[in-house]
């Protein structure tokens, strides 16, 4: 008799978080669009942790008149818990890591299905979220429903450990099994995805992550060698030249010409991980401000775009430092018809007091 009493009270505690977005009722259904880019990070902290003053994308938006956002952090980070967190506004109420790929049902599937929205998300690689879920439309991915998915290889560690399970989890997607979904590269991808969304009838949720072409540290990075830090500054300063010569125009383009009364948010997941080798500081009650600012620091932005909500309106949430939630909270609640629909249930979780690591 026990089990269906501890059963039914864990329904009606999910089913009670989402009711509390039951009310949120859009007045306007622009598509909106979530580019979530590794380790973007703000020209302040690439400045101050790795000497380059000025990174491609971050100028680039800026002379298109983009909102960019100050003092922004992840709320949650590295990747997975970063996007994760996104789609569930950073409410606690909401735990696990099925919402990017639509396992779950999160606050932000609700609201906007609940608005007549359809939901595409997606990234460039084979094992970081797993399988898509009921909760949305349209999921990409370059390796769909490889052996790479399966819970051993998804818990086999970084990509340093390449060569355990004598490297099927990373060569056999590439060699033995299906091909890739769709041709092309990821970036084109998701400008496809985002013209074809553009054209459509129905308005869309887009949420696509890219990996590539920054990237953070990787394992064996050591912050105290400065070769280690110099050869990955040069990447990066090389890399943010990509996106704001190549990657950021092609979209501005894009939606220019196929939906210009979008929302288009372009931010980072998490920061570039320097402090990879300060893990100690996990443990400590109020870590140093390089090992926050480093990890949680990034770079956002809004888009110049013909919708009235891709202004200064978003920012309703925003204090002192902005998230991507807060963001993306300010932009459900400009759409809505009554804003205290969503301040009502509003709930930020964050890992920080970030109020205590402004770097702007």
């Amino acid at each position: 008799m026990g089990v269906p009493v501890i059963f039914g009270d864990r329904v009606d505690q999910e089913i009670g978080s989402l009711a509390g977005y039951r009310n949120i009722k859009f007045t306007q259904k622009p598509n909106v669009h979530l580019i979530p880019f590794d380790s973007m990070i703000p020209e302040v902290l690439s400045n101050k942790h790795m000497g380059l003053e000025q990174l491609g994308y971050s100028d680039y938006l800026e002379d298109e008149g983009a909102i960019i956002f100050k003092n922004m952090f992840s709320s949650q980070a590295p990747t997975s818990p970063s996007l994760n967190s996104i789609m569930r506004l950073a409410n606690p109420d909401f735990s696990g890591s099925g919402y990017f790929a639509g396992r779950s049902e999160s606050p932000v599937s609700y609201i906007f299905k609940n608005n007549g929205y359809k939901l595409a998300s997606g990234f460039d690689t084979f094992r970081i979220f797993g399988k898509p879920g009921t909760y949305i439309d349209e999921y990409r991915t370059t390796y769909p429903g490889s052996p790479a998915h399966s819970a051993i290889c998804r818990f086999n560690g970084t990509r340093s450990n390449i060569m355990r399970l004598f490297g099927f989890c990373y060569y056999t997607p590439l060699v033995l099994f299906e091909p890739k979904l769709d041709q092309g590269t990821w970036h084109e991808i998701i400008l496809n995805t985002i013209e074809d969304k553009g054209k459509s009838n129905e308005p869309w949720l887009t949420f696509h992550y890219i990996f590539r072409p920054i990237g953070h540290t990787i394992g064996s990075y050591n912050h105290n060698s400065p070769a280690d830090l110099d050869e990955y500054a040069r990447n990066f300063l090389n890399q943010s030249n990509v996106i704001g010569d190549k990657i950021l125009p092609k979209l501005v383009e894009t939606i220019r010409v196929n939906d210009p009364t979008s929302i288009v948010f372009v931010f980072g997941d998490h920061g570039p991980y320097l402090s990879r080798s300060l893990e100690q500081e996990l443990e400590q009650e109020e870590p140093s401000e390089f090992f926050v600012q480093d990890r949680h620091g990034v770079f956002g932005a809004i888009l110049a775009t013909e919708h009235p909500c891709a202004s200064k309106a978003i920012e309703y949430y925003n204090q002192e430092y902005s998230t991507p939630e807060r963001v993306l909270s300010g932009i459900i609640r400009c759409l809505s018809a009554d804003p205290d629909s969503i301040d009502k249930v509003v709930k930020f979780d964050e890992a920080f007091d970030f109020r205590k690591y402004l770097y702007e």
